[in-house]
């Protein structure tokens, strides 16, 4: 019961960032094979706590960076919003972990490549 209330979490804080889509620089969304691939993870409940709040600061930066930066701008805001996240959930995830997930960006983006 534990792991299906995570992973129910889990999923809708991602379905929660799939609005980031409608943002300058946000790449095509794969809402359901990233829950898919996070619920496989199998996160603690720290690590779920964790990128949560990750989570959370990132949008906060996003809403900032949208009120303040002019539109020709944003885009490189967001980029390197959106490496600061990755840098930090990478810190947040174990070894296997890490490679999972590195291994499914890289599926992703020649997946998107390939779509454009």
């Amino acid at each position: 019961m534990k792991n299906f209330t995570l992973a129910l979490l889990l999923t809708l804080s991602v379905a929660g960032t799939s609005m980031a889509k409608d943002r300058p620089g946000a790449k095509g969304n794969t809402t359901i094979l990233s829950q898919q691939f996070f619920n496989s993870l199998k996160l603690t409940e720290m690590q779920f706590i964790r990128i949560k709040n990750l989570e959370k600061v990132r949008e906060m930066e996003l809403r900032e960076a949208e009120a303040v930066v002019a539109s020709d701008d944003l885009a490189l805001y967001v980029a390197d919003i959106d490496i600061r996240f990755e840098d930090s959930l990478l810190k947040l995830l174990r070894a296997d972990q890490k490679a999972a997930y590195l291994e499914f960006k890289m599926a992703t983006q020649k997946q998107e490549a390939v779509m454009q």
